[in-house]
């Protein structure tokens, strides 16, 4: 007989993450203060970085599965059995005469 049969099993597979990291990069401005200059310092600038990263979940994973099993069965056999049959002791006889066993006049 065929069975569904639902199992737990863990998968792993690998997402995508982004995330948001900060660096400190130079900057060049120029101010006016007199003269002219030109000034570097430096700031902080986020960005974001996307990598991949191992994800591990649950799953129920249902499949068909076939199994057996004994059962006993019963089937019908012919058999011929020899069985004797006995009249009844009431039972009259035939006449002889006219072969009725209601007439009554053979007794």
């Amino acid at each position: 007989y065929c069975v569904t049969v639902c199992k737990p099993e863990e998968r792993t597979c690998t997402v995508k993450v982004a995330r948001q990291v900060t660096e400190e990069v130079p900057y060049t401005y120029c101010v006016t203060v007199c003269k002219p200059e030109e000034r570097t310092c430096t700031v902080k600038v986020a960005r974001q970085v996307t990598e991949e990263v191992p994800y591990t979940y649950c799953v129920t994973v249902c499949k068909p599965e076939e199994r057996e099993v004994q059962v006993q069965v019963c089937r019908m056999v012919e058999k011929t059995v020899t069985q004797q049959v006995y009249r009844p002791a009431c039972a009259a006889p035939a006449c002889d005469s006219c072969g009725s066993s209601s007439c009554g006049g053979c007794h």
